[in-house]
């Protein structure tokens, strides 16, 4: 008995309080990401006089900040809204406040990507379906007819807008 109780005794003493990790790829790929998206910011500010825009955020009262970001946010809800809805009508229940911080995501991550109007869809698949086990085809599904309802209103309202840009200039004419 005291031969046992020897051996328990150092097993228990051996181990360390806290297990130890083994460096895993994931760690090294989320550290990757992140110097891509701190070298993209770089690039970025490195092409921005911060000194003008210091300047011009200046002239802006408190309130004027205020409706900015309450209209930026209206804007991702609203989108991200269209988004959610296409996920629920497939059966999916994912978080709304999921979505917004997804849609912010492709919404950075397509600014810093060539291109006006796409790069963060894949993004946006890749969140919903290694996050909230949605299959793939749901998710391109979901991602692509919102992109069309996007695009279809945009395309709308520019076309409304020369259309009666064209017409005041007939009129006149």
């Amino acid at each position: 008995m005291t031969t046992a109780l020897r051996q328990w005794s150092r097993r228990q003493w051996s181990r360390r309080p806290w297990p130890r990790r083994p460096w895993r790829a994931g760690r090294l790929l989320h550290l990757i990401w992140i110097a891509l998206a701190v070298a993209l910011l770089w690039l970025t500010l490195r092409a921005v006089n911060m000194g003008e825009v210091w300047d011009r955020l200046r002239h802006l009262q408190p309130s004027q900040i205020g409706l900015l970001l309450l209209v930026n946010v209206a804007v991702l809800a609203t989108f991200s809204a269209r988004w959610w809805l296409l996920l629920f009508a497939q059966g999916y229940r994912v978080p709304y406040h999921h979505l917004m911080a997804y849609r912010l995501a492709a919404f950075a991550l397509s600014y810093f990507t060539p291109g006006p109007h796409f790069g963060g869809e894949p993004l946006q698949v890749y969140l919903v379906t290694s996050r909230h086990k949605a299959p793939v085809s749901v998710a391109v599904a979901a991602v692509v007819v919102d992109k069309v309802l996007e695009m279809t209103a945009n395309f709308t309202f520019l076309t409304l807008g020369v259309l009666l840009w064209c017409g005041r200039r007939c009129c006149r004419a």
